[in-house]
């Protein structure tokens, strides 16, 4: 299941991130690695970003970043 296809309010664990090297590199930083627990907090109208709860902060993710994201619930 990708990010992308979640529902709002429902937490999974990230499997693999298949983006581009400096994507990847950035979404690292902040936390978002595999193994960290994500929750879909909401999605901003007309296909605007995802906002997630990852290891006690909010991220805002592209929908097209979060197609990438591969996670388990």
């Amino acid at each position: 299941m990708k990010i992308s296809e979640m529902e709002i309010g429902q937490k999974a664990t990230v499997v693999a991130v298949n983006l581009s090297k400096n994507t990847c590199a950035t979404l690292y930083e902040v936390g978002l690695t595999e193994g960290a627990e994500v929750e879909l907090v909401r999605i901003a109208g007309f296909n605007g970003p995802y906002e997630l709860y990852v290891r006690g902060f909010h991220l805002a993710i592209r929908k097209s970043d979060a197609e990438n994201i591969v996670v388990k619930i």
